[in-house]
């Protein structure tokens, strides 16, 4: 006895006529009851008396019940026979069947079924949507010579089967429906696009051999549940189609009470009429994508209460945790889907999903994914511009994370007006001395240090400082970052000393708010031994990175980022001292920690990739190191564009390696390249500290060529003279 189980529409029926059709043969009789209501199982069994059935001489009978006792009593003596048991949908009808199974022996019960749930004697075999491949394959086969026919509908029709989820109803009637109309693949999709609620009840049974519309596919199912999973569906409508964790269950939202038991059981419910599926191998579960978009209807044309607001706070309620901090993603990863969705369809609702928006794009933004975070920090900032005043603070924190984007994507011009913005809206709301607006001076620093602004940018630090110190006294962590901040400027422009103290009086700081073993602390031991390396005190400055390194493991496991950052501080060191063959290893062990954290293509990755690339070229290893100077520029490229600073770093490290390897013709153009980047960054106001000495090696390839003087000052003189 074999149950066939799946959601309304994947083909549970279909698949049981077929398997009956390969049985012909092998079977004294295949017989087929449909099987929706138990009145119906008994009406059904009856019926296959007649001379289309069994043609039994109890046909003649007049007893319903009679006549379905005597098709038992075949089957009892008839061994060797199939029986398919059809749209056993409901408890009532489960009940029935699972009485009549006891009653049947000497052949086969094939029973297909949206429930999941069965006693021991039933075996049950989940029904899934098709393969991709197989339902790009189908609609071109069922449309062949009825649609209008073009290039491109191999892609269009596997388009078609994402929008539809690979759902064997959904493409059968998607096939009618283009072939009724003679539509071409992208007419469909245009029309389902547009048009979604009528392409979703449109049906003609005779053409698709299905007698309900998707729209009231599922409405068997719907009607039998109870309140509390009829609220987590119309809720799980709003999400993505991606695997939803089911630790969100466990997430109230404001005003509710908490009740993960009450959710659960809804969950279960839902999965025991199979309107979603659990994994087996991981806490999770998916709604079929036109299950939800069924349900997200209902909800529109108020069959069903509306709870996308519900579903909004939900997931904001979930999102916790602070997206820039890797020990957050396992919380938030799995959310993100969902929040991108959510927020889609509750544009109108402003604070929540600005919010929400906000928070999205700040986890796309720390993963270095820029193409996704924009538009997620675009969108948040013109909402709270469109609800609020246009001097809220709310607008101040979107402009403040769209400039951190634009900042870390070298577009500084872009991004300077808005902190300047953002800091002006704060000092309206706060004042001229409130830590909120410290924060954005910092913020403001930053660029002005990065466009080389030093005097300017120095002058925001100390600001910052001063007010927090005001705020929060002498030896608060808050103080402690301002110093930090302030000290790397002071070391970027070779105030080593001043550098020096200020780093000394932040670590005084963090261990005295929190010991001897927090990361503040790390962090603060490896910014003051950097300080103590650029003045070759190296002696001094091992321990504090090797210290830096064990707190960071204590902290946060043996792989986290920071551990890795540590490792390359770390090997930078030995490497300066010429203990190589300890570096190599803590550059491939940072190398692999950031894959695994960030993904291959992160610029962290990158950064990891150059140290190893520059050690391995040190020891004449260029053919290694060469594959590795290549990944870190595409993935530079990439991350940053074509014209950003790293990008011409990487060109001007990749000629330099094949420049060492006399391969001068293809050294030529990267050196050429790098060097138009980073003048033309000059020339906009960015300067590269590297360019002096970059300029220089290429004067000195050029003489390597053999060119001649006159020559070499045309070529440099050319590179000035670029648009």
């Amino acid at each position: 006895m074999l149950a066939l189980v799946g959601q309304g529409g994947v083909g549970k029926s279909r698949l049981a006529i077929e398997q009956a059709w390969c049985q012909l043969g092998r079977h004294c009789a295949v017989l087929f009851v449909l099987a929706d209501s138990p009145a119906a199982i008994e009406r059904n069994l009856a019926g296959l008396c007649g001379e289309r059935g069994l043609d039994l001489s109890e046909k003649a009978l007049t007893e319903q019940a009679a006549q379905a006792q005597a098709v038992l009593n075949w089957l009892a003596a008839h061994p060797g026979w199939l029986l398919i048991l059809d749209n056993v949908d409901n408890e009532a009808s489960a009940t029935a069947v699972e009485s009549l199974l006891s009653q049947l022996s000497g052949g086969q019960v094939l029973i297909t079924t949206r429930l999941r749930n069965w006693s021991g004697s039933v075996q049950v075999f989940d029904v899934d949507v098709l393969a991709p491949d197989d339902s790009a394959a189908f609609l071109p086969e069922r449309t062949d010579g009825k649609r209008r026919a073009a290039e491109d509908d191999v892609a269009i029709a596997l388009l078609i089967g994402e929008d539809l989820g690979h759902l064997a109803l959904a493409l059968e009637q998607a096939g009618a429906y283009i072939s009724q109309r003679r539509l071409s693949f992208a007419g469909y999709r245009s029309e389902w696009q547009q048009r979604r609620a009528q392409v979703l009840a449109w049906n003609e049974p005779r053409l698709t051999q299905y007698p309900a519309s998707l729209a009231i596919t599922w409405l068997t199912s719907f009607e039998q549940l109870g309140e509390a999973a009829r609220s987590l569906l119309r809720r799980l409508a709003w999400l993505s189609s991606a695997p939803i964790p089911e630790s969100l269950l466990e997430v109230a939202i404001a005003g509710e009470a908490p009740n993960p038991g009450g959710a659960f059981d809804a969950l279960v419910e839902l999965e025991g009429l199979s309107l979603l599926n659990r994994s087996s191998e991981a806490h999770q579960f998916v709604v079929h994508r036109l299950v939800q978009e069924v349900t997200r209807l209902r909800q529109e044309l108020a069959q069903e209460p509306h709870e996308l607001q519900a579903a909004l706070a939900w997931i904001d309620a979930a999102f916790v945790g602070d997206p820039q901090d890797v020990r957050s993603w396992p919380v938030l990863e799995p959310l993100e889907s969902h929040a991108k969705a959510v927020s889609n369809f509750a544009a109108g609702i402003a604070e929540s999903t600005a919010e929400l928006l906000s928070q999205v794009g700040l986890l796309l933004l720390a993963k270095a994914d820029y193409c996704e975070s924009e538009p997620m920090l675009r969108r948040a900032l013109q909402i709270s511009e469109t609800s609020y005043d246009q001097d809220h603070p709310a607008v101040a924190r979107d402009l403040s994370n769209l400039a951190a984007l634009l900042l870390e994507t070298n577009r500084m011009s872009e991004a300077e007006p808005l902190m300047i913005r953002a800091l002006q809206i704060g000092e309206a709301n706060y004042g001229q001395v409130h830590p909120d607006v410290a924060i954005l001076v910092n913020n403001l620093a930053q660029l002005l240090q990065k466009t080389n602004r030093l005097a300017d940018a120095e002058r925001m630090y100390r600001r910052a400082l001063a007010i927090d110190e005001a705020s929060y006294g002498q030896v608060h962590p808050v103080v402690a970052r301002d110093l930090n901040n302030l000290a790397a400027l002071l070391q970027a422009i070779n105030r080593l000393a001043d550098a020096e103290q200020m780093h000394h009086r932040a670590l005084a700081i963090n261990e005295a708010n929190y010991g001897q073993d927090h990361p503040a602390v790390a962090r603060d031991l490896c910014n003051l031994a950097a300080v103590l390396k650029a003045t070759n005190r190296l002696a001094e400055a091992e321990p504090m990175y090797r210290r830096a390194l064990q707190i960071d493991e204590a902290s946060y496991g043996l792989d986290h980022p920071n551990v890795a950052g540590d490792l390359c501080n770390l090997a930078q060191l030995l490497q300066a001292t010429n203990r190589l063959a300890e570096a190599e290893p803590m550059y491939r062990r940072a190398l692999q920690i950031d894959e695994a954290s960030y993904g291959q293509d992160h610029p962290a990755v990158a950064l990891d990739l150059n140290n190893l690339a520059q050690l391995l070229q040190s020891i004449n290893r260029l053919e290694e190191a060469e594959p590795l100077i290549r990944r870190c520029l595409a993935i530079e490229e990439r991350t940053n564009g074509k014209n950003h600073p790293n990008v011409a770093r990487m060109l001007i490290n990749l000629a330099v390696m094949l420049q060492a390897t006399n391969r001068l013709t293809e050294a030529d153009p990267m050196y050429r390249r790098g060097l138009e980047i980073l003048i033309g960054l000059m020339q906009q106001g960015y300067q590269h500290q590297n360019l002096k000495a970059a300029i220089g090696n290429y004067i000195s390839f050029l003489h390597a060529k053999g060119l001649s003087k006159e020559a070499i000052q045309a070529i440099i003189g050319s590179l000035h003279q670029q648009d």
